[in-house]
């Protein structure tokens, strides 16, 4: 996504990609190399929807950063984010409700209490911060920000979980780590 970000934020914003910020989109998308590289890519038929679903929805995000940057609410930003996340689900739960077959019974009051906090509390408080970081910075400097996601959640699954962190990990968690910072001082 900082990748669309950055591009889309060139001819809309006038956001020209400094050296720096190039290099730091560069080590994320080596860091993404780093993990998925030694694997090999198996792109057959029937990854292909996926695939392009994933594409579009980074190409989408990207594309409503930089329309928010250009264009913003006259919200409030905690009524921009009670708006954008209520009317967003709609269309998740809609799909999930067609695609899938849930069974809500199965799930007990303390769960439900939890997808409640979940959706109510850390997800809102995201997007506040992420809108506040998107009035702040360049478009394509805050997306940079996204890069450090899966990091926290990497190294989360290690500590918490007790998941590998093998040196290929390491590696990829460095490059996306220096990188936000390479771009963060250009």
């Amino acid at each position: 996504m900082p990748v669309w970000a950055a591009l889309l934020a060139w001819p809309v914003l006038g956001e020209v990609p400094t050296p720096r910020r190039l290099g730091g989109l560069a080590c994320g998308l080596l860091a993404l190399l780093v993990v998925v590289g030694g694997k090999g890519f198996d792109l057959g038929l029937a990854k292909l929807p996926g695939v392009a679903l994933a594409l579009s929805g980074s190409v989408l995000f990207a594309l409503g950063t930089v329309m928010t940057k250009r264009w913003p609410l006259p919200l409030p930003a905690p009524a921009a984010v009670v708006w954008q996340v209520g009317l967003g689900s709609l269309p998740l739960a809609a799909a999930t409700l067609l695609l899938e077959r849930p069974d809500f019974a199965a799930l007990s009051p303390r769960g439900w209490a939890f997808l409640a906090f979940m959706a109510c509390f850390p997800l809102c408080l995201c997007y506040l911060a992420w809108f506040a970081a998107l009035r702040r910075l360049p478009a394509s400097l805050a997306t940079l920000g996204t890069l450090l996601a899966p990091v926290i959640g990497v190294i989360g699954s290690a500590m918490l979980l007790g998941e590998g962190l093998g040196v290929k990990e390491g590696a990829a968690l460095a490059l996306t780590l220096g990188g936000v910072l390479l771009a963060v001082r250009g």
